[in-house]
């Protein structure tokens, strides 16, 4: 399974299925070392409360927010403000919450972005 390319090399690491998890989170901690990038993200990270919020949020950076796990709510996402779903993080709330795009049960927050 392919984990992602790595930006000082562009050589994309290939990982097993039961090692995705550890090796993820050793590419997270190594990127977070990068000079000012945790920084970077938590200023750019925004928790909207509501769609409209999420909108905005997204045209400003990046928006962590409950997330139903529907393709139709993340297609609607995308089609309206080309964000998508850039990962659930490993770090959840342990408790369910509304979807920011339908309302509904959604167990898991997620971090919308744009590519760019």
């Amino acid at each position: 399974m392919t984990v992602g390319e790595r930006p000082q090399n562009g050589v994309y690491a290939v990982v097993p299925r039961d090692k995705m998890a550890p090796e993820a989170r050793k590419l997270r901690d190594a990127y977070a070392r990068v000079p000012g990038a945790l920084r970077f993200r938590e200023e750019n990270t925004f928790e909207p409360h509501s769609y409209d919020d999420l909108v905005a949020a997204v045209e400003k950076g990046f928006a962590r927010a409950y997330w139903c796990g529907s393709l139709e709510c993340e297609d609607r996402v995308k089609e309206e403000t080309k964000a998508t779903v850039r990962c659930l993080p490993f770090e959840q709330p342990g408790i369910s919450g509304p979807c920011i795009v339908c309302g509904g049960q959604a167990e898991k927050v997620a971090i919308f972005g744009r590519a760019y």
